[in-house]
């Protein structure tokens, strides 16, 4: 996305339009890089490029202040009908500082990778695997949602904490404890349902299937 802005031409007094360079969204940015968007997210929030809000009953990466007020970035909404997506773009020199800071933050990021991160990692991708290859053959083919693999590591590696999760999976720890404390909910409301009595209904209904295999 190229941006152009109108400056004075002091030798003929007009005002000349000029390209300010090509503008990318941050998802172009990681593409760039060959960094998938989640990781390289995380990566801009330890430079304090991003931060996270809560928009629309939703966490999102949004630029810094600090990045607009520089005059590296822009925050912009896509229109969608009724609805509307915030999203954001960067300057091309935004996108040479983050080059020139990546590779250091990413060693770092390596760094804090545990065994035991590094296993639930390993373990995830198998199932990732197996399973978006299965619903691929369906109807939808939906891939495995970030809210499904913080449920699967939470049943499978209970003891990995929330930064740990967060890291496994490149998102911010606000988005884990979200998803766990809805999969608690979830849990806690089946754990009652298995153990109240079933209504006249349900009743009836069971009665009939005993009945049947009398």
């Amino acid at each position: 996305m190229e941006y152009t802005k109108q400056v004075l031409d002091r030798s003929t007094g007009e005002l000349v339009t000029i390209s300010t360079g090509e503008w990318r969204t941050i998802t172009e940015v990681a593409d760039m890089h060959s960094i998938g968007g989640r990781k390289f997210r995380v990566v801009l929030r330890r430079l304090n490029f991003l931060q996270l809000e809560y928009v629309g009953e939703d966490w999102r990466h949004r630029l810094a202040p600090w990045v607009t007020e520089r005059g590296w970035g822009k925050r912009l909404r896509r229109n969608f009908g009724e609805r509307s997506t915030p999203f954001d773009v960067v300057s091309p020199e935004a996108q040479e500082w983050i080059g020139q800071h990546l590779a250091l933050v990413l060693a770092e990021m390596e760094a804090e990778v545990s065994p035991e991160i590094a296993t639930a990692v390993a373990a995830l991708d198998g199932f990732r695997t197996a399973r978006n290859e299965y619903r691929a053959k369906l109807t939808d083919g939906r891939e495995m949602s970030v809210e499904e693999m913080v449920r699967w590591m939470s049943d499978y590696f209970p003891k990995l904490s929330q930064p740990e999760i967060a890291t496994a999976l490149d998102v911010s720890q606000q988005l884990v404890s979200r998803y766990q404390d809805q999969r608690s909910k979830s849990l806690k409301r089946a754990r009652a349902l298995r153990g109240s009595r079933p209504g006249s209904i349900a009743a009836a209904a069971l009665t009939m299937v005993f009945n049947r295999c009398a």
